[in-house]
């Protein structure tokens, strides 16, 4: 597998990086961590009185557990919407254990359990709060998607508008670099030079999905397992095809991972040879997090086939 690493500061400076950094690449689900500023700086949240546990969901990419679809449920009830209203689709719980179940009982799938039900049910909320329409708001010219990218050029030191595409659960997703990414979660970890409602709610949204890193994921993902260990100084998404974005809360950095055949596994592997090189990760952490570093390839039969192991050379401190 091959791909790019890029860490960066709030000023753009690159602390490290590997590979083609200002390569064009899609943030796919490492993007909502942006995508929700522009409710959180509209007071929408203290309007509607979302729990922390909410806000961390709407930047999430769940499992599909039955208690990230009672959550997205309950965003649903407290603007007086339903699953209905919801535009992403549906499919089954991303969890085995709650996938089993689910055809055992032989249930129906409903936009509840789309990985991106928290997601969508922000934009709605975000929409009612701001007057804005509800039956096209995954239109790119939708005024809230337009409040979007403006927010993400915004983080993401663009001048140019990016090239916009339809995301898996067809919202409007937009073409960055991994450079650019990386300087995006920097200045959300920073909040230095933007106004007073803008760094309120990225301090919003950290204590969210540091305070509930269960919603961001779910069980045996890694996104949750690392920031329940390190949510306090280390946050991170990860977005579908080889994408993992993370912001070091303690240094003010942004770091961007693209693996280019999209593979799910090796960039959490190269995420956690980040945070063993920039970390000082104590033997526990270093332990917890072990298995995402030992990665085995395992057929069908369940023989070992072989191994995922890092060839990122970082620098020496």
């Amino acid at each position: 597998h091959r791909g790019a690493v890029c860490v960066a500061d709030a000023e753009g400076n690159v602390v490290f990086s590997t590979g083609d950094i200002h390569q064009k690449t899609y943030p796919r689900s490492a993007l909502k961590f942006l995508q929700h500023l522009v409710l959180l700086e509209s007071g929408a949240a203290e309007h509607f009185q979302f729990t922390l546990a909410e806000i961390a969901l709407m930047a999430g990419s769940h499992n599909g557990e039955s208690h990230h679809v009672e959550t997205a449920q309950s965003i649903l009830q407290k603007i007086g919407l339903g699953e209905s209203h919801l535009q992403c689709g549906a499919h089954p719980p991303f969890w085995p254990a709650e996938a089993e179940r689910f055809f055992r009982l032989n249930r129906t799938a409903n936009q509840l359990f789309n990985n991106c039900s928290g997601k969508h049910a922000g934009f709605l909320a975000a929409c009612i709060f701001l007057g804005y329409p509800l039956e096209n708001y995954l239109d790119p010219e939708h005024p809230l998607q337009q409040k979007i990218l403006k927010k993400v050029m915004e983080f993401c030191n663009i001048s140019e508008v990016p090239p916009v595409a339809i995301d898996g659960c067809s919202a409007p997703i937009w073409g960055l670099s991994v450079y650019e990414q990386a300087v995006g979660y920097a200045q959300l970890v920073h909040q230095s030079g933007f106004e007073h409602a803008t760094g309120k709610a990225c301090r919003v949204l950290l204590e969210a999905v540091s305070a509930h890193p269960e919603m961001v994921a779910g069980t045996d993902r890694y996104d949750t397992e690392m920031m329940q260990l390190l949510g306090d100084r280390v946050v991170g998404k990860v977005g579908a095809e080889g994408i993992f974005c993370l912001g070091f809360r303690r240094k003010n950095w942004g770091a961007c991972i693209k693996i280019d055949d999209g593979k799910m596994l090796p960039q959490y592997l190269i995420a956690q040879e980040l945070l063993n090189h920039f970390e000082e990760l104590t033997d526990f952490e270093r332990s917890a997090l072990k298995k995402w570093t030992d990665l085995p390839v395992v057929n069908w039969k369940g023989i070992r086939t072989g191994e995922h192991r890092s060839k990122l050379s970082l620098p020496r401190e």
